[in-house]
């Protein structure tokens, strides 16, 4: 029991004396080591949070750093990637996205009115079987460059480059609305 209250009291001094700059370094690097990884995962804590966790675990006993082995600030980025760890664990394993209302009806709107400028799209070139195709295709890959698409539907570069210019003429009207 004594080695217990004597651990803690060592824990407490050693979080006290952490200087600015030693803490500010810390944060930078899980910062550095982790953030891009937490930001991946919707809802997921910043590296900051679960530093703040750490080091509660640590004061609380909940978690333990053998200071006369490591330093204060490796066992913080320790215990910091575990937590990493635990958060992306039960991310993969429940695959659940939390969204709020407000990005589903941002989303529903968007739906629709892609779908309204898709239609307004279509009906500009239904007369025109290639120029629907080039449509449809940019719409399926909009990444697409110009030699891809010309090769998806088996055209030269030229009627390729003849096309988008009719296509270029006629999205006009679309983009007047």
């Amino acid at each position: 029991m004594k080695d217990n209250v004597e651990h803690g009291l060592d824990i407490v001094s050693a979080v006290a004396n952490l200087s600015a700059e030693d803490y500010d370094g810390l944060r930078l690097r899980l910062w550095r080591q982790f953030g891009q990884e937490l930001h991946r995962i919707p809802d997921a804590p910043t590296p900051d949070d679960l530093l703040h966790e750490a080091i509660e675990d640590l004061l609380g006993d909940r978690r333990h750093c053998p200071l006369a082995r490591v330093d204060l600030t490796m066992c913080l980025v320790n215990i910091v990637r575990s937590k990493v760890s635990h958060v992306y664990d039960k991310w993969r394993q429940t695959g659940i996205v939390i969204v709020s209302d407000e990005v589903l009806e941002k989303i529903r709107v968007g739906d629709a009115e892609d779908s309204e400028l898709r239609d307004s799209i279509l009906a500009q070139v239904r007369d025109d079987s290639l120029l629907s195709k080039v449509i449809e295709y940019r719409l399926e890959h909009p990444e697409a460059r110009a030699q891809e698409i010309a090769e998806a539907l088996g055209l030269g570069l030229q009627a390729m480059y003849n096309a988008n210019r009719r296509l270029k003429a006629r999205l006009k009207s679309v983009v007047a609305k």
